[in-house]
């Protein structure tokens, strides 16, 4: 099957801010009152992180706009290294979660790695094994985290922080209802996520649990760009389950999905994109054939490779062509087979050492089915 991913890209991730659009409205006056009954004594006057933010922003000076952040930073460490002796446990997860965003705010404009770091352990550390993921507040530092993770991964490419990130993103598809307003978009991260990691490590694990993701996303897309997209990821996800259990559970559906594609969205697609469509369908009717020996699937997989390859440019260098002609060649050997046809045999021998002539040598995947 191909191994191109046909899933839109997920844009950079906003992380929501309240009401009135400031990140951390409630933190600092929190802790001005506990620390004004202990009777702490700092060298500068707190202040509400409303106003550290507007001060931050209306400052265009970068070096003291990031002053104004660290220093609010500061001086919730030590408020909080102050007071943690006597506050609750629900007040210590909420102020470590309060924390961890203000280091993400100096994050988001430095970029320094220690910073993101810090923000992902204050993030653990606001979280409980023992609390209800269904809770909105704990939902919310499940989701930051994962965010958080899935950030730390592209920059450090750290499979731990990848694997997180979907552990945390199931867990909470799992919780959400799917008439939350929510529900669409953690479906859409994890998916992504998974999709990433079946790239780089392929199991049959992820790609079985990708595949109600996407049937998930189909459903509720609201665009026919994005229906078309997650239709495709759907059907090629489907066609690698049954190319790698040797089963035609879900070969149907795969077909199906192509089909209608090609009848309705054909023209949406770009030329490359469809010669792609057409020879992942060839793959699939090649399959179900293998299964369960049917010489029209074998003919209907002839016919949609043999259009695919009139869209592929003979000059292609991507390995694409290679691929097309080596899998023609099996397919016109499954004709063979049936028949008995020796022309149809020559036929997919020379298409087989065309594909080897035209692949690169070190590259023996590029003509591999």
């Amino acid at each position: 099957m191909s191994t191109d991913t046909h899933i839109v890209q997920q844009k950079d991730t906003a992380h929501p801010t309240n009401d009135n659009g400031l990140v951390f409205p409630f933190v600092f006056s929190e802790f001005s009152k506990r620390l004004t009954s202990t009777r702490q004594d700092f060298t500068e006057p707190f202040q509400d992180w409303p106003q550290i933010i507007q001060a931050a922003s209306d400052n265009h000076d970068k070096p003291q706009h990031i002053k104004i952040i660290t220093d609010a930073i500061d001086h919730t460490r030590l408020a909080f290294e102050a007071l943690l002796k006597d506050s609750t446990d629900a007040q210590r997860r909420y102020w470590f979660s309060e924390l961890s965003d203000m280091v993400f705010t100096r994050y988001k404009i430095l970029r320094e790695a220690p910073d993101l770091d810090a923000s992902i352990d204050y993030l653990r550390s606001s979280l409980d094994s023992d609390e209800d993921v269904s809770e909105p507040a704990v939902t919310w530092r499940m989701e930051r985290l994962g965010n958080h993770l899935f950030t730390r991964y592209h920059k450090d490419q750290s499979k731990r922080d990848l694997d997180d990130s979907i552990d945390i993103g199931m867990r909470l598809v799992e919780k959400t209802p799917g008439d939350d307003n929510h529900y669409k978009k953690r479906v859409d991260h994890v998916l992504l996520r998974l999709l990433i990691r079946r790239r780089e490590e392929w199991t049959m694990q992820d790609v079985r649990l990708s595949i109600p993701l996407a049937r998930e996303m189909h459903i509720h897309s609201t665009t026919n760009a994005a229906k078309l997209e997650y239709a495709l990821t759907l059907a090629e996800l489907l066609g690698e389950a049954s190319q790698h259990s040797h089963q035609n559970d879900g070969l149907g559906e795969a077909i199906g999905i192509y089909e209608e594609v090609l009848a309705n969205s054909c023209y949406e697609l770009r030329v490359w994109k469809r010669a792609g469509v057409l020879s992942d369908l060839a793959a699939c009717y090649a399959l179900r054939h293998r299964n369960k020996r049917c010489e029209e699937d074998v003919d209907k997989g002839i016919e949609r490779m043999e259009n695919a390859l009139k869209l592929v440019h003979r000059g292609d260098e991507s390995g694409t062509r290679p691929r097309m002609l080596n899998n023609y060649a099996d397919l016109l050997w499954d004709k063979y087979d049936i028949t008995g046809s020796i022309v149809l045999l020559d036929e997919s021998v020379k298409n087989c050492q065309t594909a080897v002539y035209l692949s690169k040598l070190t590259d023996l995947n590029a003509v591999m089915y």
